[in-house]
């Protein structure tokens, strides 16, 4: 018998007798398959917020809720937690969606897989770049994810919150997230589409300000090595607070359609969607300065630009790419700025003459 259909059952409360005991059967057989139940639990729980009550509501929710992890590719990763979420003592399981896909799609075959070893011998599932990291006190301790250059990560913490990570950019999630608060570290930049929860208020701290919610869609951009800061606002409302240490100096409130393109100065200005652009793999170039589009190319796709001599963009260039190659992009910029380019894979140089 269908295992997911099972589950789908199961969360419409629409089991027979006998499909829950093979549902319990199958939990009782491997803790992986405990936790792929709880996910599916939570993702149908958090979206039972945005279904109004019709006929079709809860055909909808399951396969949103199925839709949610399928659409994830190989590397992006889920958060939940092993034991209650209620429980101090719970610790995190990082689980690649490479793997999560594989239970999804046929999870009595994770058994074959020896999952169980794993959870045995570790805390969490490791997708290459996950650190554990002490954090101030003595018994926090954090996660750091990674989105490395050439490379965006997509996230999905306990509480239903779906982050994208930009190239070049950490997440730090504390061990205990959602056990009494929500709060998350970033450097870098990323696209939040935060989980609602009126009792526990998300908080992004970032070097210089902080972002607090209940629920809504944004981006937030902190880069150290950039002096634009930026907070762009999709739906729902957010305050982004200046801070100096941990305490918070000035404070604005933003809503729809709002942004601060500069966190120091806290100026609320109209949304610009070419500030998103890059969550939906869309590569944009609107600069009077070469440097801009080689840090650019640089982060996005993972590469170091080496420049022979200086390139004049006169009146400045523009330029949208949408999921296009490297060579691609070199070769639209050879034809429109005149350059000449070679690129050695191997070493992962470009060199501009």
């Amino acid at each position: 018998m269908d295992i997911e259909l099972i589950i789908g059952k199961v969360l419409q409360g629409e089991a027979n007798d006998d499909e829950r005991a093979v549902l319990d059967s199958w939990l009782k057989a491997d803790k992986a398959n405990q936790k792929f139940f709880e996910t599916l639990k939570n993702y149908w729980t958090a979206e039972s917020v945005h279904q109004q009550k019709d006929n079709h509501a809860a055909e909808r929710r399951w396969e949103k809720t199925l839709g949610k992890i399928h659409e994830m590719g190989d590397g992006d990763d889920i958060f939940f937690f092993e034991g209650k979420p209620q429980a101090k003592e719970g610790k995190y399981i990082s689980l690649p969606v490479s793997h999560f896909y594989k239970i999804a799609v046929a999870a009595v075959l994770v058994v074959a897989f020896g999952l169980l070893a794993i959870f045995a011998s570790t805390n969490y599932f490791s997708s290459g770049n996950d650190t554990p990291i002490a954090s101030v006190g003595l018994e926090t301790k954090f996660i750091e994810k990674h989105a490395g250059l050439g490379e965006k990560k997509l996230i999905t913490l306990p509480d239903g919150t779906s982050i994208k990570l930009n190239s070049g950019s950490t997440l730090f999630v504390s061990e205990e997230f959602g056990v009494d608060k929500r709060e998350i570290r970033l450097e870098g930049e990323a696209f939040f589409d935060v989980a609602k929860d009126s009792s526990k208020p998300f908080v992004i701290r970032t070097e210089g300000f902080d972002v607090t919610v209940l629920g809504t869609s944004f981006n937030v951009s902190a880069y150290k090595d950039q002096p634009d800061r930026s907070v762009v606002v999709v739906e729902g409302k957010v305050k982004v607070g200046k801070t100096q240490g941990r305490e918070v100096e000035e404070a604005v409130f933003l809503t729809k359609g709002q942004m601060v393109l500069d966190a120091d100065s806290l100026v609320l200005q109209e949304y610009d969607a070419d500030l998103l652009a890059w969550k939906d793999n869309i590569l944009l170039f609107d600069t009077h300065d070469f440097a801009e589009i080689k840090r650019q190319i640089e982060k996005w796709y993972g590469v170091k630009v080496i420049l022979k001599r200086q390139v004049d963009l006169g009146k400045g260039f523009k330029g949208h790419y949408e999921n296009e190659s490297l060579e691609n992009v070199l070769e639209n910029l050879k034809y429109a700025l005149s350059i000449e380019y070679t690129y050695k894979p191997s070493s992962k140089e470009v060199l501009i003459w």
